[in-house]
């Protein structure tokens, strides 16, 4: 049966024998899976253990290893021991070849590969050859990598993890739009000029929603000093997670800017309205800072590389991502991964998530009204709207009290986030802190305390909601780090004060065993000038005049370095 299949695939003098098929598989029988339709057998996939000297040949060698190998260079499987495989050859018959056979051969091979693992038979590396461009296909869907070309033009490849290239069978069982959220700061307070031409409906409605529900919904003033501009429309690219420049897709964007020139922080938002593309794969992106748009030229760029060239901002903060679903997946383990904004489609991992928070945020719901369901970790907030609608206007009415409650909330992070990185900066650089370095990061700090206002919100069902994510974006922790920042600083200058009070302190003594000698000297020159009886009078320098006013000018010093020390003191004592 294989070698009818042969025959249907390859040329003649491609085609194994009988004596040579039997013999490799009398060698090592778990060599084969064997595709039916019911006891027709449209597929297999041949693969055993090689001995180093065949590997040797292929990679050495100028011609495809194939009916030529002998029973010496297939190896058995041994517990414990690594072994190098050798795909020798994928056949299916052509009237299956709809895609859902390889695709079975596939999963069950990465299975046994799999298997194997598990099981303690290590394996070290996979070869393959292939002979047509659908061998070439799948060889790459398993993340293999080209290694040569024979003179037979056939292809050697070979692959160190073996992974069904998901991405490409992956099927989204829910709509979405996706909001990701960056923090950046700036030093001036020059407006943001906004995009006029690529404005439209949904990017005014944008604006439009999230100021409305500002002044809704809020108690204080920190809103009137926010500005949200459109900066315009451009691509997200979106890859898979090998990062290995490959673009698998373009998502558009709109691009806002929301500023607090006061402070010079400002939120950058991506809107990705309707995606299609895996959305946890892109959540991976945002949090391995692999968020790439594209420049006026058309060239890749990364998103800090564009806000810094076109806006001069810079990053002061981990992004965050809305992701608005219209209901939850279908495969559970998918919502984890939204939750832990890692890719569900991973092609560089083979194990899944059994973290018991993930599972856990599944059921921990902490929606205010009956129209969502909304869940939240460090990095993602999954809002599950019940009224999510084909009409993308209508869905961004619905998203803009989540967003301008996440947006408050990343000001705050944003701000302590940008003081430490000063800190640690000045540091790093300097080892040590001045008290005007300390005075002016307090006097930008303190700028942002409106942001920090508990009772912010005017509805207590929309400060516990702003409560829950607050605690998921783990705001607190941040805090506690800026606190041990400030701790260390103002340690850094108490020490300074008692090192500056030491030196003082000797020079003042100095000066004390200065003046005391002075004062000694008349009291010695009577006595030589009483035993030796004579006149020390006519030397200027042992005057009475000048010995007075040598202790008087010490006096001014000493007089200069108390009220200095008495200064610093004083600040010290104002700044605590």
């Amino acid at each position: 049966e294989i070698l009818r299949l042969d025959a249907l695939a390859y040329k003649k003098e491609m085609q194994g024998t009988l004596e040579s098929v039997t013999s490799r598989f009398e060698k090592n029988k778990d060599s084969y899976l064997l595709a039916y339709d019911n006891t027709k057998l449209v597929g297999y996939l041949c693969f055993f253990p090689i001995s180093s000297k065949l590997e040797k040949k292929m990679y050495d060698g100028h011609k495809m290893q194939d009916d030529n190998i002998t029973e010496a260079d297939i190896l058995p499987y041994e517990e414990g021991k690594s072994h190098n495989l050798f795909i020798i050859s994928v056949v299916i018959d052509p009237k299956y070849r709809d895609g859902e056979v390889i695709k079975l051969l596939t999963s069950s091979f990465v299975d046994f590969i799999n298997e194997k693992i598990k099981t303690n038979y290590h394996i070290n590396k996979v070869l393959g050859t292939a002979v047509s461009e659908d061998g070439v296909k799948f060889l790459k869907n398993l993340n293999f990598n080209y290694v040569k070309t024979y003179t037979d033009e056939s292809q050697l490849f070979e692959g160190e993890k073996i992974r069904i290239n998901s991405l490409d069978d992956y099927q989204k069982t829910y709509k979405s739009d996706m909001y990701i959220m960056v923090p950046y700061t700036s030093n001036g307070i020059t407006p943001i000029k906004e995009n006029q031409i690529d404005q439209d409906d949904l990017s005014k409605e944008f604006i439009k929603s999230l100021e409305d529900n500002a002044n809704y919904e809020c108690n204080n003033n920190v809103v009137n000093d926010l500005k949200r501009v459109f900066l315009g429309k451009n691509y997200l690219a979106c890859m898979d997670d090998e990062y290995d420049g490959t673009i698998l897709a373009k998502e558009e964007i709109y691009l806002f800017v929301s500023s607090h020139n006061k402070t010079g922080l400002h939120l950058v938002t991506l809107m990705n309205l309707s995606n299609e593309f895996s959305p946890t794969q892109i959540q991976d992106q945002v949090t391995t800072n692999h968020l790439y748009l594209y420049d006026e030229e058309n060239e890749l760029i990364s998103l800090d590389d564009y806000m810094e060239k076109k806006y001069r901002l810079r990053r002061c903060g981990e992004p965050k991502v809305l992701l608005s679903i219209s209901n939850k997946p279908k495969n559970p383990l998918e919502f984890e991964y939204m939750m832990a904004s890692e890719s569900y489609n991973s092609k560089r991992i083979d194990y899944k998530l059994v973290a018991k928070e993930f599972k856990e945020a599944y059921e921990n719901n902490f929606a205010q009204y009956d129209f969502y369901d909304i869940y939240a970790s460090r990095d993602a907030v999954v809002y599950v709207l019940h009224t999510f609608d084909d009409n993308l206007m209508t869905n961004i009415i619905d998203e803009a009290p989540i967003l301008f409650i996440m947006e408050l909330i990343m000001f705050q992070n944003a701000a302590v986030l940008r003081t430490n990185h000063k800190i640690v900066e000045k540091l790093a650089i300097n080892g040590s802190v001045n008290i005007s370095f300390i005075e002016e990061l307090y006097c930008e700090f303190g700028k942002t305390i409106k942001f920090w206002s508990k009772d912010i919100f005017k509805y207590e069902a929309v400060q516990n909601l702003s409560s829950s994510i607050h605690k998921a974006f783990e705001t607190e922790k941040v805090l506690e780090d800026y606190y041990a920042n400030q701790k260390f600083l103002e340690h850094i200058v108490n020490l300074r004060d008692v090192q500056d009070s030491n030196r003082e302190s000797k020079i003042l003594n100095m000066i004390v065993l200065v003046l005391t000698i002075m004062q000694v000297i008349p009291i010695v020159i009577s006595f030589f000038e009483w035993i030796f009886q004579i006149d020390f009078k006519h030397l200027d320098f042992l005057t009475t005049g000048s010995m007075i006013s040598v202790p008087m000018l010490l006096l001014l010093v000493i007089a200069v370095i108390l009220k200095r020390r008495n200064h610093k003191k004083k600040k010290n004592r104002d700044h605590s």
